[in-house]
């Protein structure tokens, strides 16, 4: 990691759906250490700055350099309700990819002791063994910021990390991710809340595909 750039830089992004501009001349800087908001009204391309500053979509126009490894929290999982997936399964794909943690007894080791301690980050102990399908949706929200934080990534990004969550569980996942920032990890999240984007260090607000600040 150098902190002498940012953790990821979008230049002059540009996307649109068939005829339909999403982002236009989209200029943003995620710095390190730090907790940014990206927010704005619902169709203000947000989603879709996510996916290309992640790595997910390609920009039809424009730059993105990233400069280390990025998890990425959704809010909502691919993962099907018949798919018999337990809590502590849904954690441990935040590993895959990742060769530290797949070579040799000691790696396999290392793998289980993170996820165990993501799963108790987020307070989930004692439901590694629940299926995934029967959790409420504020729980499958931490289980997905457990999945984030065991990829142990210099860049975490989340899609509406307070999406169903009560109060106190929200207070938690902002702990969570101010501490994330403390240890230098570049931290994006979109959020409609006004908690999140009050607790955030910088602020981006996008409307109409377009950085108003």
């Amino acid at each position: 990691m150098t902190t002498l750039h940012p953790a990821i830089r979008g230049e002059g992004l540009f996307y649109a759906f068939g005829g339909n501009k999403v982002l236009e001349r989209v200029s943003v800087e995620i710095p390190w250490g730090a907790v940014t908001a990206l927010t704005g009204p619902n169709g203000a391309g947000k989603s879709t700055l996510v996916e290309l500053l992640s790595g997910v979509r390609s920009p039809h126009r424009g730059v993105v350099e990233r400069a280390a490894d990025v998890a990425l929290v959704v809010q909502r999982p691919a993962v099907p309700e018949a798919l018999s997936v337990t809590v502590r399964d849904v954690v441990t794909m935040g590993t895959w990819g990742d060769r530290r943690y797949w070579r040799g007894p000691r790696s396999a080791g290392a793998r289980a002791r993170l996820v165990r301690q993501a799963i108790a980050r987020v307070e989930m102990d004692g439901f590694e063994r629940r299926p995934f399908s029967a959790l409420s949706g504020g729980q499958r929200q931490r289980v997905l910021l457990a999945q984030g934080l065991a990829r142990s990534a210099e860049i975490l990004i989340l899609d509406e990390p307070s999406a169903g969550l009560d109060a106190e569980s929200q207070t938690r996942a902002r702990r969570i991710l101010a501490e994330e920032a403390q240890r230098g990890t570049a931290v994006l999240c979109v959020t409609h809340n006004g908690a999140d984007i009050a607790a955030a260090d910088h602020v981006i607000r996008l409307e109409r595909g377009l950085v108003l600040s």
